[in-house]
């Protein structure tokens, strides 16, 4: 099954990243959009791993529970990897909580470093993705929608740790929590 392990967002900020991705959408760019439902903050990809380290993953993020103080965060604006000039991917930053959530990476990482698939060499950037580029199609547009986008600071905590499982499908990707931790 294919896995990660990933901090859920509040009801409400899923709601606001949703009105945002409505109005990025506007710019008729070809986007593979994330559905507002699914948009999580992803520690670490697994990738296909089996049951039985599916199994061990949950159990060791187990340990983390109470671990950690709820993490006082809030979105911080809009972006894209590689660069807004070359949009691959599109996100949404925090204005607050990176070190915090990297701390908590750092331990997901060292729990798990014997059963995951991600490409260690990439240095942990704590984002929200919202869509994937697929073509050049509307690309002056979307930059300009990026670079001027306005996000209200509205402040909210990360406190909950999932492993989830992800079913790809030709709707997009369906997932099911397999573990859930909560950090304080």
């Amino acid at each position: 099954m294919r896995c990660f392990i990933a901090l859920e967002l509040p009801l409400e900020i899923k709601i606001k990243l949703g009105d945002i991705i409505g109005q990025l959408k506007k710019t008729g760019a070809d986007v593979k959009w994330v559905d507002p439902a699914n948009i999580h903050l992803t520690l670490k990809f697994l990738g296909e791993t089996p049951e039985a380290d599916a199994l061990r993953a949950g159990l060791a993020l187990s340990t983390l529970k109470g671990k950690f103080k709820a993490i006082d965060s809030g979105l911080g604006g809009l972006g894209a990897f590689p660069s807004v000039d070359r949009p691959k991917v599109i996100w949404a930053g925090l204005s607050q909580g990176a070190e915090e959530i990297k701390e908590i990476y750092r331990q997901v990482e060292k729990l798990t470093a014997d059963i995951s698939q991600e490409d260690k060499a990439r240095e942990f950037s704590p984002h929200l993705t919202l869509g994937r580029v697929r073509s050049n199609k509307n690309l002056m547009q979307l930059r300009d929608a990026i670079n001027q986008a306005v996000i209200l600071q509205k402040g909210f905590e990360f406190n909950r740790l999932v492993l989830l499982k992800s079913t790809l499908t030709s709707e997009g990707a369906i997932y099911s929590e397999l573990n859930g931790v909560e950090l304080v």
